[in-house]
Order: structure tokens, then C-alpha cells, then sequence
């Protein structure tokens, strides 16, 4: 669960600086949240597209993938398929069996919160039915990325040696990784109170007693239909 491949850049900063990323193998970005990993993708994405070098950037959530898609200026594959090789494009890990791996060749791969999105392909539910078109697209993507002078960045704070090792196998051939580590840290963490018990009546009664305090709350559940998923307790408040 460490991170053990020497630091090519070694820094302690608030927010990430410009980077200048290698064009070709394999990067991982090791940097807290908040630190602006996504921000520092923009000038890359930019550069990629003024030289026709496609983007395809990989998450497990739809949401977060649509965000980071306005962020970064390509579209979200509900919105555009890729008409030209060199059209970049966003999408889940869940659709990745739609891909031409061929149409990535000597593209730049975004993998954003690497670890989880590869512990989605491996395990999750929602790829089940279609887990093994979409691991073969998606090694044989890395694998055409890396052997066409592309390349693939892997990001996230809580980046491990397991992620990177994965992506060298997918490459199939022998590739020394660029690493960035930002050791940055908040001077102090979150207040985290923990509701013992699995009904969250308690939870939400401080939701109301928040809300009516004037205090900007933010929720998230696992599911959206239920007695306590999120269209429900929207409903309620």
C-alpha cells in the first residue's frame, strides 16, 4: 500500500506547480487532495490537442469524469464518440469495451484516482457482465499507448506501488517510471464524528439542526431510491 519507486520530483507545495510531465511511458502523481492535480493536467491536455495527440481520460465514477472532462476541455463519451483518431474523450471504466485500442496510438491515458478505479475494474459489480471485453481493451490500450511513444498518467494521493506495478505488466515491456510526490499536508484534519449504529436517524436530525444553523452541508449515500438514499432524504429536507 506504499509507494516505494524514487521520486524524480520531490516537492511541498499547497498546490501543484507546472509540471513538465515526460511525453512518452508511464507517470504517477502522488499529491494530497485539494492540491490541484487535475489543474496541472490542463496544460498537457492542451498540448496533446494543438499537436492532434489524442486524450482519453479513465475513472470509475460518471460524475466525477464529467467533471473533470469541463475541467480539462474534452468531452465525456455521452456527448461525442471520437469521429477522428485524434479526438480525445472521456469516459467510466465501465465502457471501455467500446474502445478501439488502435485509435489511442501515441495518445496520452489520464487515470484519475488510479487506485480506485483500478480496484473498479477489477471487483466492481457494474463491470461483471463485461469484465473480461473490458480488462482485454483496456490492456491492450496501455499496451498500444506505451508502444507508440505514448503516455499514461496515473494520479492520486494515495498512490501504491500496486497501481504502478499493474500498468508496467498491462505495458508488457520493461518501463522505469516517472514519478512526482507532493508531501504537502494540512496544518490540522477534519472533525470526523462517527455514528455508531446502522440507522441514520441521528445523522440526519443533526442535518436539520446544521441546516437550520445556516451551515452549508454537503451529503452523499450509497444508493438513490430507499427509505435513506438521496432522492428521499431530498425530498425530506
Amino acid at each position: 500500500s506504499e509507494l516505494t519507486y524514487p521520486a524524480n520530483l520531490e516537492i511541498e507545495s499547497r498546490y501543484l506547480p507546472k509540471i513538465d510531465f515526460p511525453t512518452s511511458g508511464i507517470v504517477g502523481i502522488k499529491s494530497p487532495k485539494g492540491t490541484g492535480k487535475t489543474t496541472a493536467l490542463i496544460p498537457v491536455v492542451a498540448s496533446a490537442q494543438a499537436n492532434n495527440r489524442p486524450v482519453l481520460l479513465l475513472t470509475h465514477r460518471i460524475q466525477l469524469g464529467r467533471f473533470l472532462c469541463q475541467r480539462i476541455g474534452i468531452n465525456w463519451i455521452n456527448e461525442q464518440f471520437p469521429k477522428h483518431p485524434s479526438d480525445s474523450l472521456g469516459l467510466c471504466l465501465d465502457s471501455m469495451w467500446k474502445l478501439n485500442p488502435a485509435d489511442w496510438e501515441g495518445g496520452i491515458i489520464i487515470l484519475d484516482e488510479v487506485e480506485q478505479s483500478l480496484w473498479h475494474l477489477l471487483h466492481s459489480s457494474t463491470c461483471k457482465k463485461k469484465r473480461l471485453a473490458i480488462l482485454n481493451t483496456f490492456q491492450q490500450t496501455i499496451a498500444r499507448v506505451i508502444e507508440t511513444n505514448g503516455l499514461i498518467i496515473a494520479q492520486d494521493a494515495d498512490l501504491s506501488d500496486i497501481s504502478i506495478d499493474y500498468l508496467q505488466k498491462l505495458a508488457n515491456c520493461e518501463i522505469e517510471p516517472w514519478i512526482a510526490i507532493d508531501r504537502w499536508q494540512p496544518a490540522r484534519g477534519w472533525d470526523v464524528h462517527f455514528y455508531d449504529s446502522l440507522n441514520p436517524t441521528a445523522l440526519i436530525h443533526q442535518l436539520e439542526l446544521d441546516l437550520r444553523a445556516g451551515h452549508k452541508c454537503y451529503v452523499t449515500t450509497d444508493s438513490r431510491s430507499g427509505r435513506y438514499g438521496s432522492d428521499t432524504i431530498d425530498r425530506y429536507i
